[in-house]
């Protein structure tokens, strides 16, 4: 399976990365990151040139790392820069592939693409996350056995919520709403407009209102993986402003073909500086992510073994439509990649 490699994608939340060596795998190459002494974020190959080792297992000298098996140093952009045997002479291609790597949004990206490509203005807007006074943030991670195309399709078409999270997330109004689909350039919008309808729990709960809403779930997708959602309610008939809402942030980076980085945030108008709304947040959130999504894209997976989608002749429903357009979208970035 190809991936689209001119490409931010999520290599670790900004906290994860610090003068603790990071290991990841990454479209199935293995990445090492840390932080230089003045606090810039690092992305190399972790395998080093000469046996192959894992620099992980090394150790940080200065701001360069040390591999744990024959010593070799690489600095921060990947070239070796200490040998300790015979005369010290730096080998001729003792070198480790550097990623551009930039921070922003709370995460450190990784541009695994042509260096000279890399353009921190690609990366879509996500700046909600960084407005803690208007939002509160939860934030987690999920290794999920299943391929990143299978977790986009997941989140654009959101009918799944009737019946995998049923328990939580129940409302006919999904079913019912005025659903469209924009596609603009390489973005797709999927939108649901669900009026005057009994709310969900979570909505009941943040609005403490027991009667009918307008709510709308909003995803917007930018390729490869990378997706914004906003959803929320408010009194029927009112202005949005005077409801709720919740943005998220959901990144999904291929560690392989058939397993998925997945990063999500949430930011909600709600419960600011409350903790057990934050707890109970997140309880729900994780409940739906790791508890049903997780085990149900990885059994999806395992009953398509590595078979691509398109080969076993999938019947498509109307809530495919977002996730059918994306699918194209990204096939035809990946061909022009190869031209």
């Amino acid at each position: 399976m190809a991936f689209l490699k001119n490409a931010w994608y999520a290599g670790a939340w900004s906290h994860e990365v610090g003068r603790a060596l990071l290991a990841r795998t990454i479209l199935g190459e293995p990445v090492l990151m840390y932080r230089t002494q003045k606090g810039q974020p690092v992305a190399l190959s972790n395998r080093c040139a000469h046996r192959f080792a894992p620099l992980d297992r090394g150790r940080l000298v200065d701001d360069a790392v040390e591999c744990p098996y024959h010593g070799l140093r690489y600095d921060s952009r990947g070239q070796c820069v200490h040998n300790p045997q015979g005369d010290g002479v730096i080998p001729k291609g003792a070198r480790v592939r550097c990623y551009p790597a930039v921070e922003k949004y709370r995460v450190v990206w990784i541009w695994t693409g042509a260096p000279e490509k890399a353009d921190i203005a690609k990366i879509p807007d996500f700046g909600f996350i960084d407005d803690s006074e208007r939002y509160g943030i939860t934030t987690g991670t999920i290794l999920i056995k299943a391929n990143y195309e299978l977790l986009s399709d997941n989140l654009l078409d959101l009918t799944h919520t009737q019946f995998l999270h049923a328990d939580v997330f129940k409302s006919e109004a999904v079913m019912r709403g005025r659903f469209e689909v924009i596609e603009n350039g390489t973005t797709i919008h999927s939108n649901r407009w669900c009026p005057d309808a009994p709310p969900t729990p979570p909505l009941r709960l943040a609005l403490n209102y027991e009667k009918h809403v307008d709510f709308w779930m909003n995803m917007r997708w930018d390729p490869p993986g990378l997706m914004r959602f906003d959803v929320g309610a408010t009194p029927t008939g009112k202005p949005r402003e005077d409801g709720v809402h919740n943005l998220e942030m959901h990144l999904l980076t291929p560690e392989t073909e058939t397993s998925t980085h997945y990063f999500w945030a949430d930011a909600r108008t709600y419960g600011i500086n409350d903790p057990v709304v934050e707890e109970n947040n997140r309880r729900a959130l994780e409940h739906a992510f790791v508890g049903q999504d997780k085990p149900m894209l990885e059994a999806q997976q395992a009953m398509m073994g590595t078979a691509d989608l398109w080969s076993l002749n999938p019947v498509m429903l109307q809530g495919d439509a977002a996730a059918l357009r994306a699918r194209r979208v990204l096939a035809r970035l990946i061909g022009q990649e190869r031209l």
